[in-house]
């Protein structure tokens, strides 16, 4: 499975808000979901940063200390599960991925970054140890 399809599972089992009637609907509004509609919409950074919590998202690797895939496989996957009149969220959730994958380069940047300053540490220090007793043991003849 692509990680294109994999995404695109993702959104579809993790983003179900309401959303208004459009078209010839427009002016039947569900009384049940009046309230989600007044409400102010979360940011792209928000649910990205919600998203970076969730063992399942993070399973996908997004953003990687190597790459992040470009917006338009996370446009693709947003518009497989998104009716096309729904512009304004396809917006919201490429934003969202685009952030959130973006954080979790930074965090896998910064501990490839660790990682290697431990290795450094290590090797420096392996060969500190191997010439200290390394000399010691082989030049008395």
């Amino acid at each position: 499975m692509t990680t294109q399809e994999q995404l695109t599972m993702f959104l579809d089992e993790h983003v179900g808000w309401p959303r208004p009637p459009v078209g010839i609907w427009a002016g039947f509004n569900d009384p049940m979901a009046d309230d989600w509609f007044e409400q102010q919409r979360p940011t792209g950074a928000e649910i990205g940063d919600s998203w970076l919590e969730d063992a399942e998202f993070r399973a996908l690797q997004l953003g990687t200390w190597l790459n992040t895939p470009d917006g338009q496989m996370m446009a693709a996957a947003v518009e497989a599960v998104s009716a096309p009149f729904y512009a304004e969220d396809e917006k919201l959730l490429v934003a969202a991925l685009q952030h959130a994958a973006a954080r979790q380069r930074e965090e896998g940047v910064q501990v490839a970054g660790r990682n290697a300053l431990i290795a450094l540490g290590v090797a420096g220090a392996a060969a500190f140890l191997f010439g200290l007793f390394g000399s010691g043991s082989g030049g008395g003849g």
